[in-house]
């Protein structure tokens, strides 16, 4: 053997040597074999703190910089979190989000120094959610839900467990977090479209909480009070009743002004009333309801006329009877004209039904 060889085989036998002993006093010795790397990894990542630190620090520069000048060998974890902070800053940054350079800034800053923690081995701070503005950043509830049908909270770490947002109505709060919706890490969105949050005239804004304390909130302009619905139904004329007996007619008419006020809350009536003249009875009965959403008064109602054999208005000895339906617009009207007669004997209607606004 040669010794050029034998030189080859000694370096060869050191290298496993040295790779031995270092495996098997890796748990003694970790921060030796390893010390170095740390060391000059830390120190870039300082130095990228200490730049972020400067108010006019470039974070897109910082980071480039800090991604280039990592050592070669610096483990797979930190070289992702620096690569994530990156992704998250330009996010942030995006047309969609426009956070400000400053917003961005110290929001690269915190994740910094939880790669230095990493690092050191100190305690890892927590992802705090940020929010650097809402859109829109105040809400006309005249333009909800036709022309915004969503509110969106743009920031950092808004993909996080504590989140939820709260309808402030009067002095009362209201947990409408069953609307909230978390598209990405930088983005809130509460539903105010036909099926979300419904704006009462009395709302306020919306709060943004995390871990029980308010972190951004949305002031509302409410919506102006629509004026209450109300609609009259009007029912006047006249109803003539006779009884021919026997050639000798008596007869009476009678003056009809009823009326009665429909709302939301009281959309439904009915209306009775009997006329009679000696044996004869004429009867009328109307159910009304308003269509709160059209303005529009339905009616079905039914005249009857009674004669009795003997005594007066007519008992109970059904004689004639007539039908009848209607459908009002506001401010229209319809008129029932109608005679039930037999024999001589009727009960004639000459009746007004109005559907008066207010």
């Amino acid at each position: 053997m040669s010794r050029e060889q034998k030189v080859r085989m000694y370096q060869s036998s050191r290298v496993v040597v040295i790779a031995t002993v270092c495996l098997l006093v890796l748990p003694v010795f970790l921060s030796g074999c390893i010390g170095e790397e740390v060391d000059k990894t830390l120190e870039t990542v300082d130095r990228a703190i200490n730049r972020l630190e400067g108010e006019s620090a470039d974070w897109h520069t910082v980071l480039e910089d800090l991604k280039d000048d990592l050592p070669a060998d610096v483990q797979s974890t930190i070289r992702h979190e620096v690569s994530d902070a990156t992704t998250r800053a330009i996010a942030a940054a995006g047309a969609e989000f426009k956070c400000d350079e400053e917003f961005i800034r110290e929001q690269v800053l915190s994740d910094l120094y939880r790669v230095r923690a990493r690092l050191t081995g100190g305690t890892i701070p927590s992802r705090e959610p940020r929010i650097c503005h809402a859109v829109p950043n105040f809400i006309d509830a005249a333009l909800v839900p036709d022309r915004d049908d969503h509110l969106s909270f743009m920031g950092y770490n808004l993909k996080t467990s504590g989140m939820k947002v709260l309808l402030q109505t009067g002095d009362t709060t209201f947990d409408v977090s069953a609307y909230l919706d978390h598209p990405s890490h930088y983005e809130l969105t509460v539903n105010l479209g036909r099926n979300g949050v419904p704006l009462g005239p009395f709302a306020r804004r919306f709060i943004l909480m995390w871990n029980d304390e308010e972190i951004h909130s949305v002031g509302i302009n409410p919506a102006p009070v629509p004026e209450p619905v109300r609609h009259t139904l009007r029912i006047s004329g006249m109803v003539d009743v006779n009884d021919d007996d026997w050639g000798d007619d008596q007869h009476n008419t009678f003056s009809v002004d009823w009326s009665v006020t429909l709302t939301p809350e009281q959309p439904n009536a009915v209306y009775r009333d009997q006329w009679c003249v000696d044996e004869v009875r004429g009867e009328m009965e109307v159910s009304i309801s308003l269509d709160a959403s059209t303005g529009k008064v339905f009616g079905n109602g039914v005249t009857r006329t009674y004669e009795a054999e003997s005594g007066s208005c007519g008992g109970n000895d059904l004689d004639e009877t007539h039908t009848f339906n209607f459908e009002l617009n506001p401010g229209y009207l319809t008129v029932y004209d109608e005679k039930l007669e037999n024999a001589g004997d009727y009960a004639d209607f000459d009746l007004t039904f109005q559907n008066i606004k207010g």
